[in-house]
């Protein structure tokens, strides 16, 4: 069976989308009192639009998991690679803990604050601005 395949039948296992963004979001964001705070006003939010779980799900929580897997772990351990022992396997287990939860702290941040609208105004944001139109800028 093809890795599409087997993903597409999953639901049989977990059929509720719903299941897994709510764990996600408290397993991550619960790992300590800051994230709790900030998962509690973003759920106070009066946005309802980023209360979905589809939205949760695609904007948030997969590019939040890909750039961790994909990007930031391997360029984070690849100087231990050699490593071997529990001090490794901690690694292993933590980094993409606090990296996720890191990731999805900020993104969660930039929600509550903007919303999911689309026509956000990079002009007026000064850091951004600072950055493309600065001395080494794009």
């Amino acid at each position: 069976m093809s890795t599409l395949d087997w993903n597409l039948k999953r639901w049989k296992i977990w059929g509720s989308l719903e299941v897994h963004v709510v764990y996600a979001l408290i397993y991550t964001m619960c790992t300590n009192r800051k994230g709790l705070r900030l998962l509690k006003t973003y759920l106070a939010g009066k946005n309802q639009q980023v209360f979905d779980p589809y939205f949760i799900a695609q904007y948030l929580l997969v590019p939040v998991n890909t750039i961790v897997t994909n990007t930031l772990l391997p360029w984070m351990l690849k100087e231990y690679k050699g490593c071997k022992g529990n001090k490794m396997r901690a690694w292993k287990i933590k980094a993409p803990v606090f990296l996720r939860y890191t990731l999805l702290l900020d993104l969660l941040e930039l929600v509550h604050e903007h919303g999911n609208n689309l026509d956000y105004n990079f002009d007026r944001h000064v850091k951004l601005s600072k950055i493309l139109n600065g001395k080494h800028g794009l």
